[in-house]
């Protein structure tokens, strides 16, 4: 089965926001509150969204609470943002995420579209920004 509804739970100013195409469509929810994310996750699945990713925001306790009120599947980890949450609990940190799009190239895909792809030109900028970090860190 092919994946053509996607829902997308992010912390932050609360707002919902349809995008996409007559073969794909994506939900991104806004919740100021964690506990929030439990009701639209609800609905998510609800509404038929297959596949539901929640941000980085959200703590490994409320992502728990979220899967088990809206009855995701379980046992699976997003090393994303799960990995990314439990690093962020046990110390401080911060998360980059590096704009490798490229009209110019026709690399214009959105992340979790099959026509995603990177220009790898983008690389040596993330390369430069960690290294600088690197340094700064280690004065």
């Amino acid at each position: 089965m092919a994946l053509t509804r996607f829902g997308f739970i992010v912390t932050g100013d609360g707002f919902v926001q349809w995008v996409g195409t007559d073969r794909f469509r994506m939900k991104v929810v806004g919740v100021q509150k964690p506990e929030e994310g439990v009701q639209v996750a609800k609905d998510m699945v609800a509404e038929g969204i297959q596949l539901i990713e929640l941000c980085g925001g959200f703590s490994p306790v409320w992502a728990g609470r979220i899967i088990d009120a809206a009855g995701i599947i379980k046992d699976w980890r997003n090393p994303f943002s799960d990995d990314f949450g439990l690093l962020m609990a046990a110390a401080p940190g911060c998360l980059m995420l590096l704009g490798t799009a490229n009209p110019g190239k026709g690399i214009s895909e959105i992340w979790h579209r099959p026509g995603f792809d990177v220009d790898e030109d983008a690389l040596p900028v993330g390369v430069h920004i960690m290294a600088l970090a690197a340094f700064d860190l280690l004065r």
